[in-house]
């Protein structure tokens, strides 16, 4: 993630990383960037032990969910 953000320009805070396995997060985690967890299962069990901004059904979600984010 570090050297795709490095590419673009980019500060870890300046992106969030979108995913649907707690590898995912893990990954966002250890760059120092947000996450966005999607939760295909609907019942939260794959991001347990992780931290997420937010955890949605659908990827359908993200936009409004981008929308109400700060920044």
């Amino acid at each position: 993630l570090l050297n795709i953000l490095d590419y673009c320009g980019l500060d870890p805070s300046e992106a969030i990383m979108v995913g649907d396995s707690s590898t995912d997060l893990l990954m966002a985690e250890s760059a120092g960037m947000p996450a966005v967890g999607i939760d295909r299962q609907g019942d939260g069990s794959s991001f347990q032990h992780q931290s997420a901004a937010a955890i949605i059904q659908s990827l359908k979600e993200l936009p409004d969910l981008l929308k109400k984010s700060p920044g």
